[in-house]
């Protein structure tokens, strides 16, 4: 199932300012669909200094939800994985900031089995 990742970037941006109780303290920064199918959401957490950045490969995401659509999708992980605590964040020599934070080095990525093989 092909996820529409402009729509879950959008979602997930739209639940910082309308479920800010699920995830207190924690802001937007910036985030986009890949073309690889991807789609990166960075963040600001009162809990660390850096940005702090998740990676999400849709596709799977949606074989292991349901209902897949990119708003739901994005509901769900918001409450699941952005509201919960953010556990250890690591630098990672990835590419998935450029463009959308001056320092994309210094961003700090949550990584799990969403994040793809490649993080």
């Amino acid at each position: 199932m092909t996820v529409d990742g402009d729509a879950f970037v959008d979602a997930i941006r739209a639940c910082f300012s309308t479920y800010p109780d699920l995830a207190p303290g924690k802001s937007w920064v910036a985030g986009r669909a890949r073309a690889d199918g991807s789609a990166v959401v960075l963040y600001w957490t009162p809990h660390s200094p850096q940005i702090i950045g998740r990676r999400w490969i849709l596709e799977e995401l949606a074989q292991d939800f349901s209902p897949n659509d990119a708003c739901s999708l994005a509901s769900a992980l918001f409450a699941n994985e952005v509201g919960e605590p953010d556990g250890p964040a690591t630098a990672l020599a990835v590419d998935w900031a450029d463009g959308l934070v001056d320092d994309p080095s210094a961003v700090r990525w949550v990584v799990n089995r969403w994040t793809g093989a490649d993080g």
